[in-house]
């Protein structure tokens, strides 16, 4: 009997992956940029490297369970945190990461609004401590 292992392992603030050989690598959840879905084959991009699984993209997203990463549409998942710019609107958009485009769906966008929010605070709320302070 041979036990396959999994190609990907999710700890509180690593991941480690095993894309095609019996080593797995570890990677820090803060050097995720984006992951992108190309059919059965998901790569995550890093800050130094591309790792590509054979899973897809949904059952990816069913492993990563960290506040920072967001289901922005159905081929991308974003690490907040590595966001320049964002341009959205009820119709959707998109945000950067690393000078790439990235896509969010029209119907992620409230959802979009409620991670970010969760993850670093409103603006209302900032703005009312500081005029506390």
């Amino acid at each position: 009997l041979v036990r396959i292992k999994p190609q990907l392992l999710c700890f509180p603030d690593f991941i480690l992956t095993r894309p095609g050989g019996q080593t797995y690598a570890k990677t820090p959840i803060s050097e995720v940029l984006y992951i992108e879905a190309d059919n059965v084959w998901t790569t995550i991009y890093t800050t130094g490297k591309r790792i590509i699984l054979s899973y897809n993209i949904g059952n990816v997203e069913k492993e990563l369970e960290y506040t920072e990463l967001f289901r922005s549409h159905r081929s991308y998942i974003i690490n907040l945190r590595k966001i320049s710019q964002i341009e959205l609107n009820a119709g959707g958009g998109h945000v950067v990461i690393n000078q790439e485009k990235i896509k969010v769906s029209r119907s992620r966008v409230d959802l979009f609004w409620s991670a970010w929010q969760n993850l670093f605070g409103s603006s209302e709320s900032r703005s009312s401590r500081q005029d506390r302070e």
